[in-house]
């Protein structure tokens, strides 16, 4: 393995605290999707190609509360999720390689579509990454 994977693979979030629903999620069927020997929270909100929202480190899928509710009024479909360690999902520490292969679990079970969108937090500001399925 090389130096930098041995380095990521050994970052790890504080420690899990009990998970809150969004107020914006209530109602809305959460999907546990497997992901080696664990299992990470999703929601899907409508139909049709999707933004997937992507929380950053100690946060959950709380953080995008404001614009679940500006993108489902805009009546675009919405993916949030707890990435591996955070919020609903059942592991109790993520690394980089595993939020990676987390991500790819969700977006095969999920499906944002062609057209989709992924929008990350990073250094605490929104970046819209790529749209999905060129």
């Amino acid at each position: 393995m090389p130096r930098a994977e041995r380095l990521l693979e050994g970052l790890r979030r504080s420690p899990k605290t009990d998970p809150q629903l969004s107020d914006r999620l209530v109602g809305v069927r959460r999907r546990m999707i497997a992901c080696g020997d664990a299992e990470v929270a999703a929601w899907r909100i409508g139909a049709g190609p999707a933004v997937l929202l992507v929380h950053g480190w100690d946060d959950d899928h709380r953080l995008w509360e404001p614009l679940i509710d500006q993108l489902t009024a805009l009546g675009r479909a919405v993916i949030a999720v707890d990435l591996p360690g955070h919020g609903f999902s059942t592991a109790t520490q993520c690394s980089y390689p595993y939020a990676a292969r987390a991500l790819l679990a969700v977006a095969a079970a999920l499906e944002p579509g062609r057209g989709g969108s992924l929008v990350r937090l990073r250094g605490g500001h929104v970046r819209p990454q790529q749209r999905i399925g060129r």
